[in-house]
């Protein structure tokens, strides 16, 4: 792996947080903002599984916004944590 150096102005409260999480973690600050970095930004192949997630609860919530404006009570809709489905 290749290392890119980088330099980077942070603002003095959001140095001061991240100074504060480093010690917490017994990390230097260098050390705090990659693995800040490296768990802001997904590895390739995690983006498809959340897209579908979200794709997922997205048609999830307009079914059930049809069927309350249809008249039906969707307060207490089971789901299927399992397949991310509306069970019957």
């Amino acid at each position: 792996m290749t290392i890119q150096p980088i330099t980077l102005n942070l603002p003095g409260h959001l140095y001061n947080r991240l100074k504060r999480r480093a010690e917490q973690a017994h990390r230097t600050v260098e050390a705090e903002l990659l693995e800040v970095v490296a768990s802001a930004v997904p590895v390739a192949d995690e983006l498809p599984l959340v897209r579908q997630y979200e794709r997922v609860m997205l048609v999830r919530a307009h079914a059930a916004a049809l069927l309350k404006q249809r008249g039906h009570d969707v307060s207490e809709l089971p789901c299927n944590p399992s397949s991310n489905t509306l069970l019957p």
